[in-house]
């Protein structure tokens, strides 16, 4: 299918809970080619482009006597994807580059007394965008299937229809499973701004990963977090915190858990629509016992943390079952500018005291490593003591 140039408006208005809510929607040069193959339940290739797209909305609440107008244009927007058969199942690769974003939101405020407040004005813009992944092995026919199963139920005028169709429903989802073998997509954003009153908000970079394991013997779940020049400037903010402000982090966290598809078919098979609630107590403490005994963990990979005054890196794991246990580094320059800046702010402000000690104690707690950094080594054992460096902590 191929539409040269396609120029679509739509505009709507409807009643709300708020008041009224009207908007409209407009794409210009709108195009799509594509080759859908139903065998794999997906498109085999697809090119999606759009020149601009503009969304507005607004609403009026009379009883507030407020109104909020928010206005949306994205340029240049491409969407590629790519899909193969990866047996009785679609793995499917996407890509995704917009030129640039806008977003304005106006919003009024109720007259107090004889006074009007002015509007706020809120901006938000980005420049070129990217969104890269893949979702692999998505059991797309047996989506489908299902699909078509719940609205031909739907269609039914019988209020026990679902109670009936229960062991084919069960049959059809148990077909789906693990659903994916992996879904992940990284996002790249750059020169992103925000302006509201009192605050701007700037980061030059801005990316992050999601993964997400099937429902298989093991899954993962994956969030991986990077910023550089990020910048928070507001008069309401002490000028004490601009050096101890984050300007670039890196993060990345991965949470483990086996049995996952274990669970997923005790939910299927024991869950009855004629029963309050569907799943008995008994079916909710197998899930529970599958999940203990599944070694979930937390790992952190290497990561960094940076301000004017501070440079951090961190890494470890932790074991969350049966209680809690694992080991965790942590590593720091000298401290000497963090504390110049917390001594500054205690002067001004005796509440900030307390933060000066704590510095200096984790100070007092530190080990140099190879690379002359200030490094703490803390590990948790499973009867909740922790330890630094060797040193036992209080407990609570």
């Amino acid at each position: 299918m191929a539409l040269d140039r396609l120029r679509r408006a739509g505009r709507h208005s409807a009643p709300a809970d708020i008041g009224s809510v009207s908007g409209s929607i407009k794409a210009n040069g709108f195009r799509l080619d594509g080759v859908y193959e139903p065998a794999l339940g997906a498109f085999r290739s697809s090119a999606w482009r759009a020149e601009e797209v503009d969304f507005k909305i607004y609403t009026l609440d009379p009883a507030k006597s407020e109104t909020q107008d928010i206005q949306f244009h994205q340029l240049g927007v491409a969407i590629d994807t790519q899909a193969a058969d990866a047996g009785g199942a679609v793995t499917t690769k996407f890509r995704e580059k917009d030129e640039g974003a806008h977003q304005t939101l106006l919003l009024t405020h109720p007259a107090v007394g004889a006074a009007s407040p002015p509007p706020t004005n809120s901006v938000y813009s980005q420049g070129p965008s990217e969104i890269e992944g893949s979702y692999e092995g998505l059991r797309t026919t047996q989506l489908l299937d299902l699909w078509r199963f719940l609205v031909a139920l739907a269609d039914r005028d019988d209020p026990d229809a679902a109670i009936g169709a229960q062991n084919e429903l069960r049959a059809k989802l148990l077909a789906m499973l693990p659903l994916w073998d992996n879904v992940n997509a990284t996002a790249t954003i750059r020169d992103v701004a925000i302006e509201t009153p009192g605050i701007a908000i700037s980061v030059k970079t801005l990316s992050e990963t999601l993964a997400i394991g099937g429902l298989d013997a093991r899954s993962d779940l994956r969030l991986a977090l990077k910023l550089d020049d990020f910048s928070l400037k507001s008069p309401l903010i002490p000028a004490w915190i601009q050096p101890l402000t984050p300007t670039a982090v890196d993060f990345d966290m991965k949470l483990s858990v086996a049995g996952l598809d274990k669970v997923a078919r005790v939910a299927i098979e024991d869950f009855d629509f004629a029963a309050k609630p569907p799943l008995s107590a008994i079916s909710d403490a197998k899930i529970a016992a599958i999940l203990a005994a599944g070694d979930p963990k937390l790992t952190l990979a290497p990561g960094r943390l940076t301000s004017p005054s501070l440079d951090l890196t961190f890494e470890g794991e932790l074991a969350l079952t049966p209680k809690p246990a694992g080991r965790f580094k942590v590593t720091a320059d000298a401290l000497d500018k963090t504390l110049a800046v917390l001594a500054e702010a205690a002067d001004a402000d005796a509440q900030m005291q307390p933060a000066v000690l704590g510095v200096t104690f984790l100070k007092g707690l530190a080990k140099q490593d190879g690379n002359g950094r200030l490094a703490w080594e803390i590990e948790i054992d499973g009867d909740g003591a922790v330890t630094v460096n060797g040193m036992a902590m209080p407990e609570n």
